[in-house]
């Protein structure tokens, strides 16, 4: 297994633990299930687990392997998925490894590939993505702890993007970078937006 291969195995074990937990510190998860799921065998498993608990991404929980993401690994998830074709401190751009990023509902993908085009896929996923939207709009509007000028400007955007879905067009190029961009840079909305992302797929 080359270095690449090493790294890819590594986020993708990093990133299925975020998802799982809602991008949130408190949910644990057995290291080895998760291992399974990803369908990596034992000792891959101890030796990603081995070195994201040394780098800080994920912590001990209980014995028996149970295991938890940290706040510093939820920001460096984050910050793979707002900007794929830039390295992390740990990882090599997301978009070189040519993976997917599944959310843990009915199978819908956000495709990190190099051309990373998002489209709407199905009328129940429209109708999943517009409630997200709100969901986020919602909390734009009544955090007191988001700066008015960041609370504005991004409640524009996801405007903008609710009213192309309610229209039925296909996202701007411009506004899923202003939704990339927000989602990383405001931490209150930072896991719904992850969420919003997880229901587009690209055909």
């Amino acid at each position: 297994m080359n270095l690449i291969e090493i790294k890819k195995n590594r986020f993708l074990y990093l990133q299925k633990i975020y998802e799982e937990s809602g991008g949130g510190t408190n949910a644990a998860f057995d290291m080895t299930e998760v291992g399974n799921e990803l369908g990596f065998d034992y000792m891959l498993t101890r030796n990603i687990v081995d070195y994201l608990i040394n780098e800080g991404l994920i912590e001990p929980y209980a014995l028996g392997g149970s295991i938890k993401i940290t706040h510093w690994g939820i920001k460096e998830v984050e910050e793979a998925i707002e900007n794929p074709s830039e390295s992390t401190e740990h990882f090599a751009p997301i978009n070189t490894y040519n993976i997917n990023i599944h959310s843990s509902g009915e199978g819908n993908i956000i495709n990190t590939g190099n051309e990373n085009i998002i489209s709407i896929t199905t009328s129940s996923n429209t109708k999943q993505i517009t409630e997200k939207v709100n969901e986020i709009i919602t909390v734009l509007k009544t955090n007191p702890n988001i700066p008015i000028d960041s609370r504005d400007n991004a409640i524009e955007v996801f405007q903008e993007l609710l009213n192309e879905m309610t229209n039925g067009i296909k996202p701007s190029p411009s506004v899923i970078d202003k939704m990339f961009s927000y989602g990383g840079s405001i931490g209150s909305i930072g896991s719904l937006v992850v969420g919003l992302i997880q229901l587009f797929s690209k055909q």
